[in-house]
């Protein structure tokens, strides 16, 4: 499996996250911000911004985490995204996200949600370990106007070291 690095996003990283972002379909699955509220969720200490790294050197993804300040310890995984989707990529890119965060933060659980329909997320998704906690109906409207369900997974920092060394055997 390809390895990839994790480095802090800064500003010159922006111009990488819009252009990743507005790939065709991502508005749906991911969504996308304005080059403002990139700058003001970069700039904001609750926040964490991570860009991967491939073998060449190219940032190959970023991922957005939120709620740093938690007092529960849970951390928001708001944005992941692959500049190139389908290359074998966004699943290293993830694990190493995961190692990242319960070696770097004192986060007990990591948590996202995921539109119904991002099949390909939700593969990624259960392969590195995060469990399905329930559905949230009709959570998100997409870009055409009509509202989409959303499931919550999570992954827990005692999961982490076990379902990370079962889906590499």
């Amino acid at each position: 499996m390809p390895e990839i690095r994790l480095r802090r996003a800064a500003r010159d990283d922006i111009g990488f996250m819009m252009q990743t972002e507005r790939q065709p379909g991502f508005e749906w699955k991911v969504g996308r911000w304005d080059e403002p509220r990139h700058q003001a969720m970069l700039a904001d200490p609750r926040n964490i911004h991570l860009v991967g790294v491939d073998a060449t050197d190219a940032a190959c993804g970023f991922a957005i985490m939120r709620r740093l300040e938690d007092t529960e310890q849970n951390l928001y995984l708001q944005r992941i995204a692959m500049a190139r989707p389908g290359t074998g990529l966004g699943q290293p890119m993830l694990r190493a996200l995961i190692a990242w965060v319960f070696a770097e933060t004192d986060t007990h659980r990591l948590w996202l949600l995921v539109k119904d329909g991002n099949d390909r997320a939700m593969h990624v998704y259960a392969a590195c370990g995060f469990t399905q906690e329930g559905k949230l109906r009709e959570a998100f409207v997409t870009p055409d106007g009509d509202r989409c369900d959303a499931f919550q997974l999570s992954i827990l920092r005692t999961e982490w070291p076990s379902k990370a060394a079962s889906a590499t055997t």
